[in-house]
């Protein structure tokens, strides 16, 4: 999940709570997601992240 607050962006894992906050805009969190080994999917419309344990584990 990516949630905004106090003006900065956040982004959540989906399925354990795990995240990081303070990027400027979708771009940086897209290159961290890139870097990081993030998983991003798209279920029925809604944007799903998971961390790289999370996706490891669940096989997502």
């Amino acid at each position: 999940m990516i949630d905004k607050q106090y003006g900065k962006l956040s982004l959540v894992c989906d399925n354990c709570g795990d995240g990081k906050e303070g990027f400027n805009n979708i771009s940086e969190i897209l290159e961290f997601v890139s870097e990081e080994g993030w998983i991003t999917r798209n279920a029925n419309g809604t944007w799903e992240h998971y961390c790289p344990t999370c996706s490891e584990v669940a096989e997502i």
